[in-house]
């Protein structure tokens, strides 16, 4: 089957139906319907190698991460994401691939035609390892910039609301009656961590006295100073991340300190091991993640390729939200993403 059979097929010309496999806008909805029915019925595939070498257009996205594969564990709102930009991707005829930064020199030294039209780029890829992806001279836009070499990194990249989301976090936590509060942060750079640190520290000092407030990195807090900060039946713990927030429960209970009876304790990242123990965490939209990561994709497409390549300088950032504990609420749970 070629893309002649399935054109005379339609009685349409090779052009329109190539466009109607790629769901572009300069055909209808219905005319597309109609092709990707016949495409499925005949047992159509398209030569993706001959598109992109004849410049037939956008064929494949491709995402970027380091070789560890490390944001894909766990099942969380990273792994999420990644699944939502493959939904994406298929609903519009499109392969998807995922990449390693590492092997990605390797593969231009094949020259092979078959690398992605675009990348979406994970944010713990440094952004000193984007001049590979310059090279080939195809649009590129971040996810979730957190790798410590972003700070001055202006090309398009979606951003989460990491210091409203801590802001939000400490509103809660006043309103939940905590008069002291522990920041407890992450070795690692991080500039997420940095902004939830930010956030939730100057709207706490914006509702309670300077010396309620302490931070400590994690490795830091021994059994000792963790009983001495319950034991005033006033506090609230807030962890940079849920996997800090949840070691630290474990801790509290070998300890005998109940959560949230004496202690408030609360995270960050959506986990969903968190669920297991009524964790009260901060969640980022990652439905709104891929999906504006992908419209920023398709705006860059659009244009001619050398501004493709290099992007304007651009960030979106998608909204955070706080996911209550049963047992901290007193009731259920409202919605929460991680259940889509």
């Amino acid at each position: 089957m070629t893309l002649q059979v399935l054109a005379s097929e339609l009685g349409l010309d090779k052009s329109s139906v190539s466009l109607a496999l790629r769901s572009s806008p300069r055909i209808s909805r219905a005319t597309s319907r109609r092709v990707h029915a016949a495409a499925k019925r005949l047992g159509y595939r398209p030569n993706l190698a001959a598109a992109q070498l004849a410049g037939g257009g956008a064929q494949m996205l491709g995402l970027v991460l380091p070789r560890s594969f490390v944001s894909l564990g766990g099942g969380g709102v990273a792994s999420a994401t990644v699944r939502h930009l493959a939904h994406l991707a298929s609903e519009r005829g499109l392969l998807f691939s995922i990449l390693a930064i590492e092997d990605l020199s390797e593969r231009l030294g094949r020259a092979t035609p078959l690398l992605p039209d675009a990348f979406f780029v994970w944010g713990d890829v440094p952004a000193t390892s984007l001049r590979v992806l310059a090279g080939i001279g195809r649009p590129l836009v971040v996810l979730d910039p957190n790798h410590p070499s972003y700070a001055d990194y202006h090309g398009p990249m979606v951003v989460v609301d990491n210091a409203g989301g801590g802001a939000d976090m400490a509103a809660h936590l006043v309103e939940r009656g905590a008069r002291t509060l522990l920041q407890v942060t992450a070795r690692s750079p991080h500039l997420g961590y940095t902004e939830r640190l930010k956030g939730m520290r100057e709207a706490w000092l914006a509702r309670r006295p300077a010396d309620s407030f302490a931070s400590c990195e994690s490795r830091e807090l021994s059994d000792a100073d963790l009983r001495a900060f319950a034991q005033r039946g006033d506090g609230a713990i807030f962890c940079v991340n849920d996997g800090i927030a949840l070691r630290l429960w474990h801790r509290l209970q070998r300890m005998g300190i109940a959560v949230p009876e004496r202690l408030l304790l609360c995270g960050f990242d959506g986990d969903p091991s968190g669920r297991f123990v009524d964790l009260t965490t901060v969640l980022f939209d990652w439905k709104a993640l891929a999906e504006r990561a992908s419209t920023m994709v398709d705006s860059l497409l659009s244009r001619d390729a050398v501004a493709a390549a290099t992007g304007a300088s651009a960030a979106v950032r998608v909204p955070c939200s706080i996911s209550i504990g049963e047992t901290t609420s007193g009731r259920k749970r409202p919605h929460d993403p991680r259940d889509s």
